[in-house]
């Protein structure tokens, strides 16, 4: 008997303690950040809302969220943060606003959904277009840049140590991560 493709109901039907994505009509769940990951996403999270998306100090303005979706042709990704310029960004004030591909995700690199993340979600992210991409890598203290040229990502690591780094699309910013280890090591 073949397999019927995943649904949104699928995804609705799933607990909230887990995370639903629809990949070549296939689902794929994986589980919630732990509370270490979580704290790291969000740490990334405001400190990139606080410079970009409230224009508080930065240079061109942003829209940053958390788990958001992304939908490329059938398929429904849910990246940890995603963003988009302030110029492409869905106007959410609208009662059904029209969510344009992100021009920024970055996913927080677990065990359990790094092939994920790497093997399948990726060549979609390129796919679409999204020029930007990072793995934030809490436990090795690392961000895997990828840049989008000619259709393929060109991959650059960048250590997230004491020192602050500077990073595409971001780089008015010194995204300073000291703070961060002395909270989740």
């Amino acid at each position: 008997m073949e397999k019927k493709p995943a649904t949104t109901a699928d995804l609705d039907a799933l607990p909230e303690t887990k995370v639903g994505e629809i990949i070549n009509g296939e689902l794929y769940v994986s589980p919630l950040l732990t509370p270490r990951d979580s704290f790291f996403a969000f740490y990334v999270l405001v400190e990139l809302i606080q410079f970009f998306d409230k224009g508080m100090r930065g240079t061109g303005g942003w829209l940053i969220v958390r788990k958001g979706e992304v939908n490329i042709g059938g398929d429904i990704l849910v990246p940890d943060l995603l963003g988009w310029r302030r110029e492409r960004a869905p106007r959410l004030s609208e009662p059904d606003p029209f969510i344009p591909t992100p021009d920024w995700v970055g996913e927080v690199l677990t065990p359990e959904t790094e092939g994920l993340d790497r093997e399948l979600k990726m060549p979609l992210y390129a796919r679409a277009g999204i020029p930007h991409v990072w793995f934030l890598k809490r436990k090795s203290r690392m961000l895997e840049l990828f840049q989008l040229d000619a259709g393929r990502y060109v991959q650059r690591a960048i250590p997230l140590d004491s020192e602050p780094v500077r990073v595409e699309p971001f780089e008015a910013l010194a995204l300073d991560c000291s703070y961060l280890w002395t909270r989740v090591g």
